[in-house]
């Protein structure tokens, strides 16, 4: 019985390990989806009003040719429709997560820009997998957060601090 028991330790680990690394893969995230975006909170940002709901196209396009990896996502701005693109990763079994970086204006009451450079935003999207068959999503969740942060030249012109999160959920995936 003591030379059993080692060996049954090792199947268990080996089995243990092959799951967890399976468990691991995430599934393919690809094409064209109608996504439905809440805003679930709206800090100095009135041009995104809490509750508001935006329906658009976003598309995903993997960076290899099988399974689950870095993925170009593209989607509108919720302001103007502006494409914007992430690179999705997957960061466990059922989520993949992109940020983006870049500076914006400063927007007075009226729309006019008060000062080019004046703030740093910084946006992250969480796509959280519900379903998947075949190794490929087949609706997703998660969540957008962008969060504005006045440069030196955007606080010399009183621009605030905002922030803007929304719910996002798969409506149907397109192609």
């Amino acid at each position: 019985m003591k030379r059993l028991v080692p060996a049954m330790v090792a199947v268990a680990l080996m089995l243990l390990v092959s799951s967890s690394a399976d468990a691991a893969t995430a599934p393919r995230l690809v094409g064209k989806w109608t996504v439905k975006s809440t805003i679930t909170k709206s800090v100095n940002a009135s041009s995104n009003p809490l509750g508001h709901v935006y329906t658009g196209q976003w598309t995903f396009t993997p960076k290899c040719a099988t399974g689950g990896c870095a993925t170009t996502l593209k989607r509108p701005r919720y302001s103007d429709g502006t494409l914007v693109t992430y690179t999705m990763n997957p960061t466990m079994a059922t989520q993949y997560r992109g940020t983006r970086a870049y500076t914006a204006p400063c927007f007075a009451n009226n729309g006019s820009v008060l000062v080019q450079n004046g703030y740093t935003n910084t946006e992250v999207v969480t796509i959280n997998v519900t379903k998947s068959a075949k190794g490929v999503v087949t609706a997703f969740g998660g969540t957008l957060v962008a969060k504005f942060k006045p440069t030196p030249a955007g606080q010399a012109k009183n621009c605030v601090p905002g922030e803007v999160d929304a719910k996002l959920q798969s409506v149907k995936r397109i192609s």
